[in-house]
């Protein structure tokens, strides 16, 4: 077991000043971190497309249109539920596959499970195979969606770290809305064909760039690290200076107990946690999930489904506007904004329902729950919604990333779950207004916990991060971050001495 002394570096001016200078040297190869995240995004556009699939779809199947026979709502049901299915499986194996085979086969992997389920989709004549098509896509998003934020978080400089990971988030969003529209005008086979182009294209476009450096030389490959970390820094010197500080970290067999064997990973570990957990909790998942039965029962003059599309489209440009904010304002100020927002959104959509559940007059009033649910979607995408996952992968050290990340995404599926099923419950036996209460405790709540223990990332390297938490003190921001940051690899050989 390492001690909390074992991670305390010793000063770091002149090693920052080093990398500052080495990173504007080598400023040309930041377009070859950029090409790996357009690669990164094909991926991240399919598994969005493929998230995508169900609500257009749904409705076909239930017609005498469907190409597997009409379906009753109980024959629907399961081509909601087990993608989720998939993901608890997924985030076993894949955590695994990413430690042991590396970024690069946890990627082809992901692509392979795709295509095979969207051929099932494409062809399928009966409902079994549009089951096994739906399971295998579960799988491969849950693949897809891990290696992307890993992967970029150990190539990247910090100076733009947060915004390629949020770049990824972004294609998400724009799979999720082409599906949405296309939906709209195309029939099942033609829908379900332009929804598998991503990740027909991704292999491609994946295959031109290297496997990981941090991956390899977890492996002792230390030839092939070089090469990898050349192709994104084009300076030798450079990359001899960053593979010589990261250097000690040696291969270790990894499990799911390393995660909790060090005080400072069983911090990361709650911060992670509290972020994934009261994101979900706060409503993040039932708004988006159920935006067209919320509305419904709203009251509003707009059509369930155009309403439903308003919020598609704000979280679409919410995500893109999170591109030019992440890398400029704090990690945690935008966690910490993002709630309040967000818990104000969610008080006022309470006693709104609240109001017309006790048979107050709200007419001309239906604008307010769309005003109040669509702030509610612009501050969590521009906030906690994308931000958790850039702290998760940016504060993790690369021998515990993937099994951390695998614990996270169990307990995400899980929490997502349960947020979906007390939705019905509360709606059934309460009413509506007390969910959104309850969204609205969480939100508030967070907001006092967040200022507590989240610690700000934006441009620090490893160390830096765990230094900071092995001092108790998560709210102090370094003033250094204003300057330009350090290299991803600055100074991890500090963190990883046994």
């Amino acid at each position: 077991m390492e001690s909390e002394a074992e991670y305390r570096g010793s000063p770091r001016h002149n090693d920052s000043q080093h990398h500052q200078r080495a990173e504007q040297k080598s400023l040309p190869r930041i377009w070859y971190q950029y090409y790996a995240t357009f690669t990164l995004c094909v991926a991240s556009f399919a598994t969005g497309a493929s998230q995508g699939w169900a609500s257009p779809m749904i409705q076909i199947l239930g017609s005498d249109d469907s190409p597997v026979g009409k379906m009753t709502n109980m024959e629907i049901s399961p081509l909601e539920t087990l993608p989720s299915v998939a993901a608890i499986v997924g985030v076993i194996a894949f955590a695994g596959i990413l430690t042991k085979f590396g970024r690069k086969v946890t990627g082809y992997l992901g692509a392979v499970f795709g295509i095979t389920g969207g051929l099932f989709l494409l062809l399928a004549t009966v409902k079994l195979e549009l089951y096994i098509g739906r399971f295998m896509m579960g799988l491969s998003s849950v693949g897809l969606g891990m290696v992307g934020p890993i992967y970029l978080s150990e190539i990247a400089y910090p100076s733009i770290r947060g915004a390629l990971m949020t770049y990824t988030q972004f294609a998400s969003q724009t799979g999720s809305l082409v599906s949405f529209l296309l939906g709209i005008v195309c029939g099942y086979r033609w829908f379900t064909a332009f929804s598998m182009v991503g990740i027909i294209l991704f292999p491609m476009v994946f295959f031109l760039i290297p496997e990981s450096p941090h991956y390899l030389l977890l492996q002792s490959k230390n030839s092939e690290a070089h090469d990898a970390l050349l192709w994104y820094r084009g300076d030798s010197n450079v990359v001899d200076q960053e593979l010589n500080n990261i250097s000690k970290i040696t291969p270790k067999k990894v499990n799911y107990r390393v995660i909790f064997q060090n005080r400072v990973n069983r911090k990361m570990m709650i911060i992670f946690c509290f972020l994934y957990v009261f994101n979900i909790m706060s409503g993040s998942t039932v708004i988006m999930g159920y935006a067209s039965k919320i509305f419904q029962e709203s009251d509003s003059s707009l059509e369930p489904n155009v309403a439903a599309a308003i919020l598609a489209t704000i979280k679409f440009f919410s995500s893109l506007a999170s591109i030019f904010v992440i890398d400029r304002t704090g990690r945690r100020f935008l966690v910490i904004f993002s709630f309040t927002i967000m818990g104000a959104s969610l008080v006022v959509t309470t006693v709104y329902f609240y109001l017309l559940q006790m048979g107050s007059s709200v007419n001309n009033q239906g604008w307010i729950p769309i005003a109040s649910l669509s702030t509610f979607i612009a501050a969590n995408t521009m906030g906690v919604g994308t931000v958790g996952t850039v702290i998760a992968t940016e504060m993790l050290t690369p021998e515990i990333k993937a099994v951390a990340l695998g614990i996270l995404g169990i307990l995400a599926t899980g929490v997502t779950f349960l947020s979906l099923q007390l939705y019905s419950i509360f709606v059934e036996y309460i009413g509506s207004y007390f969910n959104f209460l309850v969204e609205a405790a969480f939100s508030i709540s967070s907001i006092f916990i967040a200022w507590y223990i989240v610690p700000e990332t934006k441009g620090k390297s490893i160390t830096e991060i765990v230094e900071q938490l092995s001092k108790d003190e998560p709210r102090l921001i370094n003033k250094s971050q204003e300057t330009l940051p350090e290299h991803s690899f600055g100074s991890i050989s500090t963190i990883s001495a046994r």
